[in-house]
């Protein structure tokens, strides 16, 4: 049974009873009438269920009212413009469309034709895609399992947390506070529109795999450690190029004198089998693809995606709590906003402070300690040089892929992780304090309990719910079902290698620019034709060469540029700032399909005409 509980009543929290109620409604009663009990085996997996229900209620909570419309809108988190998630509900679904295939084309995603491998400038997001795939198959709406996903993502951060926090000895109510915590993260919430960015489940096995081989060190647990770092890159490559990096950091401190033990040895060497046969081959093929394209950073790339110091005293959302010198974000200068909360702060500077005083668990206040710091140098990481050279530099050459990355601010979320793990430390330093006067006598001494368990809750509380917006915002999706009829057209008069420039063109230059081709790429889970459009992490050079000829389109050098790429029809929605059908006709295409409902028009790219001297 699952029973949390601090102190003495009033404050004393006991979950028992959805525990009875699931037994006795998963047990079936004798002929005596008595109840036949759960097997052992059978409490502790619902009792591990009961705090994933919480998780969830949380994660629905802190999101809402998006749980209240999940086939028909996407969260945007901070993001101004829809771009990012729809276009991550197009990477889902060409996972899913390439599984279904068999992975034959995995990389040669339909975007930015005729140009290859367009999947390899994406985050390619397997593992998430695996699980929509089933949310998908039975909701039957692509939206709906990207935002199942989502809330999952939100709920497993908690659920993981409170797993590594039971693993630490931590009390029950502790671990829970600790795993909301992890559920409202002010920097997951501020990247909500981009999916990606929000699960860090894996991360934290990650962690919980390093006190395993700390205390247990097998095979076993090292290749589960391996797997876990494997399949990081499956659901954002960021954050496994990132862990590579502080994982070192944080086992040093964490293992200690183990470290140079044989089975220790042997554990953490066994651990690169899974990622030599999981995620290397990936990695491998995206590196090559990305230096086909010639694709490198500069130095000022690295500049703009990198933090500022100041960016750690600036919130998102104005703090329950308020604090001296905090500032709201929206600083031209401030890329990202990574003020953890008052409370949590607290929390943190108190749980450092008791863990070094030797009240336990010194090893992980130290190692969540190194991760904290080194991952905040690497966030400002392109801003300290010694000469020429900058930390960014030193790094990328020693970590393959580290070249790419141009968000280096991203490592901020690793801060604000570690402060969640130091400030359940704090709420479990109150417990320890509690114990401690249970064992004194005196006068009050147990209203002193309770007042340390008003604390603990007060506290904890304060800390899941202190910053977080008032209202998600949500951005309305046509639906996708059922298909428009130029989709339809599309799918039953065209060949599946067609490419289609789809009008408007992007924009580019900020990612408002590509608004419409985002669009674009949601409606190619209808037709499932290759477009010249498209948005990504990178841009192939070719494209942006179209892209500049298309700001004069309908004008004869930029239809000749689309017949160039092969492009063989223009689907144009009218009323975007497209041209009208009349003006395009008389630039001599050929209106073949009209669809009325979605007043989108079917054109024919004319052929080339012949000279004289051209045969």
């Amino acid at each position: 049974m699952l029973e949390i509980g601090v102190a003495t009543w009033p404050l004393r929290i006991n979950i028992r009873w959805p525990m009875c109620f699931m037994a006795d409604t998963l047990s079936h009663r004798s002929g005596s009438g008595s109840p036949v009990r759960l097997t052992a085996r059978a409490q502790k997996a619902v009792s591990a269920l009961v705090p994933l229900i919480l998780f969830s209620a949380v994660a629905c909570w802190a999101t809402w009212p998006l749980a209240a419309h999940p086939r028909s809108t996407l969260p945007l988190g901070t993001e101004d413009v829809p771009v990012v998630p729809l276009f991550n509900v197009w990477v889902q679904w060409w996972n899913v469309h390439s599984i279904g295939s068999g992975i034959v084309d995995f990389w040669e995603a339909p975007i930015f034709a005729p140009n290859p491998h367009g999947f390899a400038l994406s985050e390619i997001q397997c593992a998430t895609a695996a699980v929509a795939a089933l949310i998908w198959w039975f909701t039957g709406s692509i939206v709906a399992a990207y935002n199942g996903v989502l809330l999952i993502a939100l709920a497993t951060n908690g659920w993981c947390g409170w797993r590594l926090f039971r693993r630490l000895q931590l009390g029950k109510l502790t671990a829970i506070l600790g795993g909301s915590m992890m559920v409202t993260l002010p920097y997951v919430h501020q990247q909500l529109g981009a999916r990606q960015l929000v699960p860090l489940g894996l991360v934290l096995c990650t962690l919980y795999q390093l006190d395993v081989i700390r205390t247990r060190p097998s095979l076993f647990s090292g290749l589960l450690l391996g797997l876990y770092l494997s399949l990081q890159y499956y659901v954002c490559s960021y954050y496994a190029l990132f862990l590579i990096i502080l994982l070192p950091i944080t086992a040093i401190p964490l293992l200690g004198y183990r470290i140079a033990s044989r089975r220790s040895w042997n554990a953490l060497l066994i651990s690169l089998v899974p990622v030599l046969v999981i995620a290397f081959p990936i990695v491998l093929a995206q590196s090559q693809y990305l230096s086909s394209f010639g694709f490198k950073r500069d130095a000022s790339d690295f500049w703009k995606g990198s933090a500022l110091p100041s960016d750690y005293l600036l919130s998102t959302w104005k703090p329950l709590v308020p604090f001296p010198g905090i500032g709201a974000a929206g600083s031209p200068s401030a890329i990202a906003a990574f003020f953890p909360g008052t409370i949590k702060g607290a929390l943190a500077v108190a749980g450092l402070v008791f863990g070094l005083s030797g009240h336990g668990r010194r090893r992980w206040v130290v190692a969540v300690t190194c991760m904290i710091l080194v991952a905040g140098l690497m966030s400002v990481g392109p801003r300290i040089r010694w000469g020429q050279v900058s930390i960014q530099d030193i790094v990328a050459h020693l970590v393959p892929g580290m070249a790419h990355v141009r968000t280096l601010f991203r490592f901020g979320v690793f801060v604000q992780l570690g402060t969640v793990i130091l400030a359940t430390f704090g709420l479990h330093y109150v417990t320890v304090l509690d114990r401690t006067l249970r064992h004194r006598s005196g006068y009050k001494v147990a209203a002193r309990s309770k007042i340390a368990a008003s604390l603990i809750l007060v506290a904890g509380t304060l800390g899941v719910c202190e910053i977080l917006p008032p209202r998600q915002p949500l951005f309305t999706v046509p639906p996708l079902e059922p298909f428009p009829q130029w989709t339809i057209w599309l799918r039953d008069n065209t060949p599946p290698g067609t490419v289609l420039a789809c009008v408007p063109f992007s924009k580019g230059v900020t990612v408002r620019g590509y608004v419409d081709d985002a669009m674009w790429m949601y409606w190619q889970a209808a037709h499932g034709r290759r477009i010249a459009n498209g948005y990504s992490g990178y841009f192939p050079e070719p494209f942006l060469a179209v892209q500049r000829e298309m700001k004069r389109f309908p004008a004869p050098e930029s239809v000749d540029e689309l017949r160039r790429i092969g492009v063989e029809w223009c689907v144009v929605q009218q009323g975007l700032g497209a041209p009208s059908r009349s003006h395009l006709a008389r630039a001599g295409l050929t209106e073949i399909y009209y669809d009325e409902i979605s007043r989108v028009s079917i054109f024919q790219i004319p052929k080339a005409k012949s000279t004289p001297g051209s045969l």
